[in-house]
């Protein structure tokens, strides 16, 4: 008596409906990873300004000096956010962009940079800055003029034109917030 077995055919169509599933798995734990990391410098973005609204409100001085800092981000064109540090003038009432200085925080996902800075210009690159005494939210262009009112800026993954946050700018209502601009 002949033993029920599986011919050659219904294996192999089987073992191609198994690695069409797993590929679109694969694919959607890509994108999912991909989302992730957007929010990832997104939050880490809004937690920096956080924290140096916060500071700047609290007067933070520069270790051995008596100078107030201004302290926020950098964002350019590109790149990565970065912490950004300067000191304040306090007969100018303003930072001293000659002392600047940025560097990179958090988990630094090198997979995601500003896509396009929007301030009423051609910016490459934009200081947010918290200034002392009442953490004035202060926005500079690269050449540290300063421009007042509101700036736009959208961070965006390298693998996924798709997969971007937008984060506004206002210096009049000094606050900075956060737009999804992906479906979730």
């Amino acid at each position: 008596m002949k033993q029920p077995a599986f011919t050659l055919l219904e294996v192999i169509i089987v073992i191609t409906i198994i690695g069409i599933m797993t590929g679109l798995v694969f694919l959607d734990f890509n994108r999912a990873r991909s989302m992730q990391e957007v929010d990832i410098v997104t939050q880490e973005s809004l937690a920096l300004l956080d924290q140096s609204r916060a500071m700047v409100d609290f007067g933070k001085f520069k270790s051995g000096n008596e100078n107030y800092l201004c302290l926020g981000a950098y964002f350019e064109k590109g790149e990565l956010p970065r912490a950004a540090e300067m000191d304040y003038n306090p007969i100018l009432e303003n930072c001293d962009f000659e002392s600047r200085t940025n560097k990179l925080y958090g988990l630094g996902q090198g997979s995601v940079f500003v896509e396009e800075i929007d301030a009423g210009g051609s910016q490459e690159a934009i200081w947010a800055m918290f200034v002392p005494p009442y953490a004035a939210l202060v926005l500079y262009d690269e050449y540290g003029a300063n421009f007042g009112g509101d700036a736009s800026l959208i961070l965006r993954h390298e693998l996924d034109k798709d997969l971007s946050r937008q984060l506004y700018f206002s210096s009049i209502g000094n606050r900075v917030r956060l737009e999804n601009n992906y479906e979730e």
